[in-house]
């Protein structure tokens, strides 16, 4: 909903090109939100094998502008064999921007590539719009590729073919396999397609078989991983595609990712003296707001259980409301005027919160929490994004979980903030989603102050008002 928002300029040209009806919904798709969509959602009917091939127009809605080929040679694939449904755009002209293909696939997850001009572009989000009739319109968002920065690049662009909308009506449907002998119906082949996967991702990791799943170990650190919970997922390539992102991310969580201070842990990070009585007293306990940014880069990465540890976000109102008892059972703080962080332990494929009779357990300091937190997600989460939505405005976002989170990560903003107008103005209307702009940026705020009234109607929302970063913390921005 707020990526729609935020685009309306975008999606109104190619209104006014395809006559499309606006979707209700535009959001980042997950591995963990279409696992949990195909656990909740069954299994649908497969589909029948067909591959559709022409020459049709296809129109490009590029920075605001419309664009258009005299006709491409399009190959459209439904099917049982891998992957599922794919459309080939081969190579044409488009308008100004030049050469333009589009290759797109779905196996669960929709992802993909675009040659744009002398550009080629990874595909990383895909978003249809409802239309009856003659074309298949989406909206794209596409990244960089092989970018020298740790925040990747990455825009949103419209593109529409006319094909009586067939391809449309199969995307993103949940597709199965009609032989039964291609499901995964056991643990056993669950794990075997992670070792498979693994010995992609990284070759060199060891892997400990664990009851529920595996424990990855590389460099001196290491992560565990809960595949249980995908042995209802029957359709074999929508398990593949699942596993092969968790073992995506285990491979972040073991290397720690790309960015600066990815080093292995030193035996001083878990030291004795960083989990000192001083460390751990009342006032570093304190759950008042913080001062400054956290410098995760200055922590070393954390070795065991530590390195697991995330800063999830929540509303500070409904968190008030619990009892005191509740509430000393939690490690949490006061990250900015009415948001808490309630630290948590993530694993791919597990969330679990920690209790603050587990802090011992961790090696360190409870002052220490909201650096470690900032650090582990700035190296595990794989590659971030800050896509241009126009106006000013960026969607930060991991294409994952813990988006709000990102919040807290000082590397983001020393690569997003010299990009604004003005100080640094945050908008966080639900954990999965986060926006920034320019203090001087007129048109952006009016864009975010529009995402944060959304906030009451997230199913987990964070904060309903825009948050400003001034004398190094967050304050309520005086605009509502």
């Amino acid at each position: 909903m707020v990526a729609k928002r935020v685009s309306e300029r975008v999606m109104a040209r190619a209104e006014s090109w395809w006559g499309f009806k606006r979707s209700a919904t535009v959001g980042l798709v997950t591995a963990g939100s279409v696992a949990v969509a195909l656990l909740n959602g069954g299994c649908k009917a497969s589909l029948e094998p067909r591959v559709e091939e022409g020459t049709v127009a296809v129109g490009v809605v590029y920075k605001e502008e419309f664009h258009a080929s005299r006709g491409a040679h399009t190959r459209a694939a439904f099917g049982n064999s891998p992957p599922h449904l794919q459309v080939l755009v081969e190579e044409t002209q488009v308008g100004s921007v030049g050469k333009f293909s589009l290759d797109l696939r779905q196996e669960g997850l929709v992802e993909g590539t675009m040659v744009l001009g002398d550009r080629t572009l990874d595909v990383i989000d895909v978003s249809p719009f409802e239309k009856a009739g003659r074309a298949t319109t989406m909206l794209l968002t596409v990244a960089q590729r092989d970018a020298s920065t740790r925040v990747v690049p990455a825009e949103i662009m419209t593109v529409g073919w006319q094909d009586r909308g067939r391809w449309f009506r199969r995307f993103g449907k949940p597709l199965v396999r009609a032989d039964a002998r291609d499901r995964l119906y056991d643990l056993a082949t669950v794990k075997a397609e992670f070792h498979a996967a693994m010995a992609q991702e990284l070759p060199a990791a060891a892997i400990q078989e664990t009851p529920n799943g595996f424990k990855v170990t590389h460099g001196g650190r290491e992560t565990f991983v809960d595949l249980q919970s995908l042995v209802e997922v029957t359709g074999q390539g929508q398990a593949r595609m699942v596993v092969h992102r968790l073992a995506e991310l285990a491979r972040f969580a073991v290397e720690g990712g790309t960015g600066a201070g990815s080093e292995a842990a030193s035996p001083e990070a878990a030291s004795p003296e960083a989990a000192s009585p001083e460390a751990a007293s009342p006032e570093a306990a304190s759950s008042g707001g913080t001062n400054s940014e956290p410098q995760s880069s200055e922590a070393a990465a954390p070795l065991g259980k530590a390195g697991s540890v995330l800063c999830a976000l929540r509303p500070e109102g409904p968190f008030s409301a619990l009892s005191r008892a509740e509430r000393e059972s939690l490690l949490w703080e006061t990250v900015a005027p009415g948001i808490v962080c309630v630290y948590v332990a993530y694993q791919p494929g597990s969330v679990s919160v920690i209790s603050a009779g587990e802090l011992s357990g961790l090696g360190v300091g409870r002052a220490a929490l909201s650096r470690l937190a900032a650090k582990n997600l700035y190296e595990s989460m794989g590659p971030i994004y800050r896509i241009d939505v126009g106006r000013g405005v960026y969607i930060i976002s991991t294409a994952g979980f813990f988006d709000a989170s990102l919040l807290l990560v000082p590397e983001v903003w020393a690569e997003v903030d010299p990009l604004l107008a003005g100080d640094r103005v945050v908008a966080v209307p639900d954990q999965d989603t986060l926006l920034v702009t320019g203090a001087n940026n007129t048109a952006g705020m009016e864009v975010l102050q529009a995402a944060a009234a959304e906030a009451g109607g997230s199913d987990q929302p964070v904060a309903g008002h825009l948050l400003i970063w001034r004398s190094g913390k967050y304050e309520r921005s005086r605009v509502r």
